[in-house]
C-alpha cells in the first residue's frame, strides 16, 4: 500500500503548505499562482487518496481488503469475496458517475472489468486491459 501512503504524504505536504501559506483549500481566497497550484495540488492528492482506498480490486483499497480478507478466511473465498465486492463497487461507481455525469462511470467500468478478469482467470496479479 505504498501508493496511497505517497498520496497521503502528498496531501499533507499540500495542505500543510496551503495553511502555512494562509490559503486553505479556498480557492475564492487565492490571490496568485502559487495559492490556486497549492490548493489544487492538496485537493487533487486527497481526491486521489479517497478514490485509491476504495476497496474496489484493482484499487489498493482492493488490495488491503484481500489481504485482510486472507488471514480470516480461506484464500479462494476472499478471492471471492473481493471478486463480489469489486463487482458490486465497479457498478455503484458507473451508477454514481452517470447519476453525478462525473467520470466516475468510467473507473467504475474498469474496477468492475478488471475484478471480473482477475477472477476468472484465478490470478494473483491484476490484468491489464490488452489480455
Amino acid at each position: 500500500a505504498a501508493g496511497p501512503l505517497a498520496t497521503l504524504v502528498l496531501a499533507l505536504i499540500g495542505l500543510g503548505a496551503a495553511q502555512t501559506f494562509g490559503v486553505g483549500i479556498n480557492l475564492e481566497a487565492s490571490r496568485n499562482i502559487a495559492d490556486i497550484f497549492l490548493a489544487i495540488f492538496a485537493t487533487i492528492n486527497v481526491a486521489i487518496l479517497l478514490l485509491n482506498l476504495i476497496p474496489v480490486w484493482p484499487l489498493d483499497g482492493g488490495r488491503i481488503m484481500h489481504g485482510l480478507l486472507r488471514q480470516i478466511v480461506s484464500t479462494p473465498l476472499a478471492d471471492k469475496a473481493t471478486y463480489l465486492l469489486g463487482q458490486v463497487g465497479g457498478l455503484g461507481l458507473i451508477a454514481v458517475g452517470l447519476y453525478s455525469r462525473t467520470m466516475l462511470w468510467a473507473i467504475g467500468f474498469v474496477a468492475w472489468y478488471l475484478s471480473r478478469e482477475h477472477y476468472r482467470h484465478g490470478q494473483e496479479q491484476p490484468v491489464t486491459l490488452s489480455s
